[in-house]
């Protein structure tokens, strides 16, 4: 039976600074929760709240644990002309070793994804080499052929200046008037940081700044030299994404990628909070960072993309009950930003669950969906502890752990006999191999940070 939930005021932090907010008569526009195990909710302009557990059945009079994942789900853009402004600062590296095919491959793509924005979007170009100077200052998309004699003028040499050059961007788009505007810096690298601060956990901390001004950073790191630990913390940190381009001719496809994103923002400053019933207790958050303080769990993702879903997974420790046919596990309240309407939208779920006595009831209903994210986001943290333990000198060690997690999924599938999981499965067995022969090569690191960054956000590869 399906129940409603009005739409509400929300806090006034969640609203982007300076942007009236609209008043509308929201009389009748509300949000429909279906109230089966696997319920889900629409909030009001078209993002799906999906809450539910791993398994729709758990075994009852035992405690367990078990995986809450709480699943948003926006729509397409309706009119793409008429979807809000972006404000796009592009930082493109001129150091020397970008001499030759790969700087001119760079002004390409550079000059591709502007040719992707519409009147009304802004955009500015931002070099460096030693230091960091503005190309184009942040301005109204219309004078293209000015824009690619700015580009095709730039020239190779020197150091690399990425810090400044990346505060010299968001002093660009700080400039923006129109607070509804989704802003993003979008940082190409091919080496390393050896002119002003170098160390990652310095842009990691300029990620967060950056993100609280509701600017993102999307890194493109080119080729073998660059350190993906400074440029994958600094997306990380911002909710931007992260690329690794092994060879200067994936430029174009990954740029092409990223405006994708960047052109199809639906919702932004989206806050989860989850409240659990007694008797299921949140433990920990798996890929995203998030505070748990008593029953309460809250994670916050700054922008949803169209057509992406973007979730959080909540492992929970679940006291014995029971038998039951359903049962409330936690009600999930989601706030944001909407782009389209331009006002504040809320919406909630309500996650159920059944206890049975017959264990292997319980273990047939196993949601795959909810299931698949959990491996994801495992394999994920296993490639992280990896790295470490072979930076460590323990490339023996990392092999270990990477082969332990292959036999454990390899055992669960044969119940499960899922396609996707066994996929995931055969690309971890791929780099225990490869790092069992080879240890730990730079590609290999770069490739290990790049797709467990992207598993656990849900970000895309650029492929």
């Amino acid at each position: 039976m399906a129940t409603r939930s009005p739409m509400v005021a929300l806090p006034s932090q969640l609203k982007p600074k300076g942007k009236r907010m609209k008043t509308k008569n929201m009389i009748g526009a509300g949000i429909a929760l279906m109230g089966s195990l696997a319920s889900y909710a629409w909030s009001g302009d078209g993002v799906r709240i999906d809450a539910r557990l791993d398994h729709s059945l758990l075994r009852a009079n035992a405690p367990t644990t078990a995986f809450l994942k709480v699943g948003l789900n926006p729509g397409s853009v309706r009119i793409e002309e008429e979807r809000p402004a972006v404000s796009l600062a592009i930082v493109i590296d001129r150091s020397g070793s970008m001499s030759g095919e790969k700087i001119e491959t760079a002004k390409q793509a550079v000059i591709q994804a502007i040719g992707r924005l519409r009147d009304g979007d802004r955009v500015a170009l931002i070099s460096y080499s030693q230091d960091a100077r503005i190309e184009i200052p942040l301005e109204r998309v219309g004078d293209v052929e000015n824009a690619i004699y700015r580009i095709s003028n730039i020239r190779s040499g020197g150091n690399t200046a990425i810090y400044s050059a990346v505060n010299l961007a968001a002093s660009q788009l700080r400039r923006e008037e129109d607070r509804n505007a989704f802003r993003r810096i979008l940082l190409l690298s091919d080496g390393l940081a050896n002119v002003g601060p170098s160390d990652p956990v310095d842009f990691s901390r300029l990620g967060r700044a950056l993100m609280r001004e509701g600017i993102s950073v999307s890194t493109v790191g080119l080729g073998m030299d660059y350190n993906e630990d400074l440029m994958a913390g600094l997306s990380m940190a911002s909710e931007g994404n992260t690329y690794f381009a092994e060879n200067y001719r994936d430029l174009p496809r990954i740029f092409d990628s990223e405006m994708r994103d960047t052109t199809t923002v639906i919702a932004r400053n989206v806050r989860v909070r989850i409240e659990c019933e007694e008797g299921f207790a949140p433990k920990r958050f798996l890929g995203r960072e998030g505070t748990i303080k008593g029953n309460a769990a809250v994670f916050e993702i700054p922008q949803l993309f169209a057509e992406q879903e973007k979730y959080g997974l909540l492992e929970l420790e679940v006291a014995a009950h029971r038998e039951a046919d359903s049962a409330p596990v936690a009600k999930v309240l989601v706030e944001y930003w909407s782009q389209e309407r331009e006002e504040e939208v809320a919406g909630s779920d309500v996650a159920r669950v059944g206890f049975v006595v017959d264990e292997e009831k319980a273990a047939a209903s196993v949601d795959m969906d909810v299931q698949r994210g959990v491996v994801a986001n495992r394999i994920a943290a296993v490639k992280e502890e990896a790295i470490a333990l072979a930076d460590a000198g323990q490339v023996e060690q990392a092999t270990v752990r990477i082969q332990s997690l292959n036999h454990e999924l390899a055992t669960a599938n044969e119940a499960w006999n899922d396609a996707d999981v066994a996929a995931q499965n055969a690309s971890l067995y791929d780099r225990w191999e490869q790092l069992n022969e080879e240890g730990m090569t730079k590609k290999s690191r770069k490739e290990m940070r790049s797709s467990s960054y992207q598993s656990a956000r849900q970000l895309k590869s650029g492929k």
